[in-house]
């Protein structure tokens, strides 16, 4: 059996006086399929290189918006303390004023003229006489049995433990 392939070549225009017929072959498949594959893979690396540039620039702005909340926090962090700082510099003035004042008082108040009239006026005291005094001998050791009895006390109330501790140590 015969094949033949029939083929249909357009012609567009004269080809009168110089007639080229187009040969369709496999060379011809071969080219247009690795031209088509060219296209397709410039395609490709465009786009690929399109969202590598943009998750570039994402990157970037996700980058300086972090940085910037960073430095918004610090710099009212800062402002807090300043705040705190010159609120505690305020008190330390006022607490300063009012030692200052007391101290005043305290002059004022500690001489011995209002000491005295202070004594007699208000709290009713007066200057003693011969007759008021009562004199005590402090030579003596009045609370020597006092003092005996604590400690006995003392050695009496041990606990076992400090007992065991005694008397093994």
């Amino acid at each position: 059996m015969n094949k033949l392939v029939m083929k249909n070549y357009d012609v567009k225009g004269n080809v009168a006086f110089n007639p080229k017929r187009k040969i369709d072959g496999p060379n011809h498949d071969k080219q247009y399929e690795s031209l088509r594959r060219s296209k397709i893979e410039r395609k490709n690396r465009l786009q690929e290189q399109q969202k590598a540039s943009r998750k570039a620039a994402t990157q970037v702005i996700l980058l300086i918006l972090v940085l910037g909340l960073i430095t918004i926090w610090r710099d009212s962090k800062v402002y807090n303390l300043q705040n705190q700082l010159s609120i505690t510099n305020k008190q330390i003035k006022d607490i300063n004023s009012e030692n200052e004042a007391l101290r005043i008082e305290i002059i004022k108040s500690s001489s011995l003229e209002n000491i005295k009239t202070i004594a007699e006026n208000n709290l009713k005291m007066s200057v003693p006489e011969k007759e008021d005094i009562v004199k005590a001998a402090v030579t003596e050791d009045y609370f020597k049995d006092d003092t005996m009895l604590a400690i006995k006390q003392k050695k009496q109330d041990k606990n076992l433990l400090a007992k065991i501790k005694d008397a093994l140590f």
